[in-house]
C-alpha cells in the first residue's frame, strides 16, 4: 500500500489565526497612537483636573466672556398695541393679503409696517403680549383669523439667510430669514423674517438650533422647495432669542471628545480580542490527544506496509487474524 500524506502547509502567506493577531495588533497600536495623541493636550485633561485657568481652552473661554453679550436693537416708533391709528392703517392693508401665495407688491406696505411694530419693542415686550395657543393647523386652516396677531412659538431652525432688504419706507438695510418646526407642526415648516439677526444664530442651509420666536403673523406664503413641489408656510415676523442653554450642553471640547472616541474604541477592541481568545481556548482540541491519535495512525501504517498487521479488536477482545469469521463460534478441544 503506497502512503499517502496530507498537505498541511498553509495556503497563504498567513494562515487564519495569524492574520486576525496581526489585524488586532495593529488596531491596538493605532488606537495606542490616538489615546497617546489626545492625552498629551494639556486640554484634554481640563475637565478633570479643574484647572482651567492654566490652559489654552481657558484662556479663550476667558476672552469669549468678556466680550459685551448681544443686544437687541430697538428703534422706538408707534406699536399696533398702543396705537389706534395705527391698528387702522394695518387693517386696511391686510386686505390685499392672499394666502397660499407669493408675496406681492400690494403686501409689502402690511409687511414693512409689521416688521417696524416689531423693531420698537422689546423682545420680551413682545412675548408679554403674544398667544401661545396658536396651532399651525390653524393658521393654514384659518388664516384670516389670526393676521396680524402677535403669535410666540418655540422653533427647531433648519435653515438660517440673511440678505439685503429692498428699497422701503421703514429704512431696513438687512433682514434675516429663517425656516424653523415646531414639536406640533413636525415636518411642515414656518417661515419668519427677523428684525435683526441675533447673535450666535448661523447662517446656512442646514443648521441645528433652538430659539424662542415672537411675531406677527403675516399670510401662508407660497414657496417651491428643493424637490420642485409647490408649498406655503405660515409667514411671521418679529423677534428672535436663541436657547443659550443648549447650545452650552451641547458644545464639548473637541480634545475630550477625541479622548473618549479613542477610548471607546480600544475598549470594543479588547472586549472582541478577549472573546475570540476565550472562544478559541474552549474550541481547541488538547494537545495530547492529537500527537496520541497521529502517533496510532503512523504505527498502523508501519505495520500495513510490513505485512504485519496488528491484532483485530472485536467487541473488546482481540483475536488471531488467521482465525476465519467461521472459527469464532467453536470450543477448544472439538476438532471437525
Amino acid at each position: 500500500m503506497r502512503r499517502t500524506q496530507r498537505n498541511n502547509q498553509p495556503s497563504g502567506f498567513f494562515t487564519g489565526r495569524e492574520f486576525s493577531r496581526l489585524s488586532g495588533s495593529i488596531l491596538m497600536l493605532v488606537v495606542l497612537a490616538m489615546l497617546i495623541t489626545s492625552a498629551s493636550r494639556p486640554s484634554t485633561w481640563t475637565w478633570l483636573a479643574g484647572e482651567a485657568d492654566d490652559t489654552a481652552a481657558s484662556a479663550k473661554q476667558v476672552v469669549e466672556a468678556k466680550k459685551p453679550a448681544w443686544k437687541e436693537t430697538i428703534v422706538p416708533g408707534p406699536t399696533g398695541a398702543e396705537d389706534s391709528e395705527e391698528q387702522g392703517s394695518l387693517q386696511e392693508e391686510l386686505q390685499a393679503v392672499s394666502d397660499k401665495a407669493s408675496l406681492s407688491a400690494e403686501e409689502m406696505p402690511s409687511y414693512w409696517r409689521l416688521l417696524r411694530w416689531a423693531r420698537s419693542q422689546s423682545f420680551s415686550d413682545m412675548r408679554s403680549h403674544a398667544r401661545r395657543d396658536v396651532l399651525y393647523t390653524q393658521l393654514w386652516q384659518q388664516p384670516e383669523k389670526y393676521r396680524g396677531q402677535l403669535i410666540s412659538l418655540r422653533l427647531h431652525l433648519v435653515r438660517s439667510l440673511e440678505h439685503e432688504a429692498p428699497e422701503n419706507p421703514e429704512g431696513f438695510k438687512r433682514v434675516c430669514e429663517v425656516w424653523a418646526w415646531t414639536d406640533e407642526s413636525q415636518s411642515f415648516p414656518y417661515v419668519a423674517v427677523l428684525v435683526e439677526r441675533p447673535g450666535g444664530l448661523k447662517l446656512g442651509g442646514k443648521i441645528d438650533q433652538d430659539g424662542n420666536f415672537v411675531g406677527y403673523f403675516l399670510k401662508t406664503m407660497a414657496y417651491t422647495d428643493a424637490l420642485g413641489e409647490r408649498r406655503a408656510s405660515p409667514l411671521l415676523l418679529g423677534r428672535l432669542q436663541l436657547d443659550e442653554r443648549r447650545a452650552a450642553a451641547t458644545s464639548q471640547p473637541a480634545d475630550q471628545v477625541a479622548f473618549w472616541q479613542a477610548m471607546a474604541v480600544g475598549g470594543a477592541i479588547l472586549l472582541a480580542a478577549g472573546a475570540s481568545w476565550y472562544w478559541r481556548r474552549r474550541t481547541r482540541r488538547p494537545a495530547t490527544a492529537d500527537a496520541d491519535t497521529s502517533a496510532e495512525t503512523e504505527s498502523w501504517l508501519r505495520a500495513t506496509q510490513a505485512g504485519d498487521a496488528p491484532p483485530e479488536q472485536v467487541n473488546g477482545r482481540f483475536k488471531d487474524p488467521s482465525s476465519s469469521l467461521f472459527d469464532v463460534g467453536r470450543q477448544p478441544g472439538h476438532d471437525e
